[in-house]
């Protein structure tokens, strides 16, 4: 008779112990997920090629969207001044993983430089460039964090091979120093 007491009082405690586990569960699975981020870098950008620089420091806004917990598409536009009047517009994916809040990324992109550069003209080449510069970029961004609602990063990194008038790969380079983002 004893033992079967002793079965009974274990089935009481599991049971309540699972009741209390379903509860605690419920109520994390309330909140909906953030899919969506608006964010704001503050940065450099930097492209140089045989025939042409662009330098400049500034800032912009940008978008970003989760598809899943890895994947995520993101589109950002800065402007910046140093060698004139810069606007960059970049496109791409990256994939990610948390451990806690914190939620390093890494992918692939593009991003498109235009406005004002240094142009460099010589006796050989006597075809003006255009005044757009591409990029095809791998994108780091190891101190990204994300709490609830909030995100920020205080390094991410587009490093790549720019593409300009023909010429060979030119360096490109675009450095968001920091980042706060909203999540919605």
């Amino acid at each position: 008779m004893s033992t079967l007491r002793v079965l009974l009082c274990l089935l009481l405690v599991w049971t309540a112990n699972a009741a209390a586990a379903a509860e605690s569960g419920s109520s994390t699975t309330e909140s909906p997920p953030h899919h969506s981020e608006i964010y704001v870098p503050a940065g450099v950008v930097f492209f140089s090629s045989t025939n042409r620089l662009i330098a400049g420091v500034g800032g912009g806004i940008g978008y970003r969207y989760d598809l899943d917990s890895i994947w995520t598409v993101y589109t950002e536009g800065r402007t910046s001044f140093y060698t004139g009047n810069i606007g960059t517009l970049a496109l791409g994916f990256t994939g990610q993983f948390s451990v806690g809040s914190w939620h390093p990324q890494l992918g692939i992109g593009a991003i498109v430089f235009v406005g004002d550069s240094i142009r460099v003209s010589s006796s050989t080449q006597s075809a003006i460039s255009v005044p757009a510069a591409f990029a095809i970029t791998t994108r780091i961004s190891p101190l990204r964090f994300v709490r609830g609602r909030f995100a920020a990063s205080a390094l991410s990194v587009d490093v790549g091979c720019g593409i300009d008038s023909g010429s060979r790969c030119a360096i490109a380079l675009s450095v968001a120093v920091l980042e706060a983002g909203l999540r919605f």
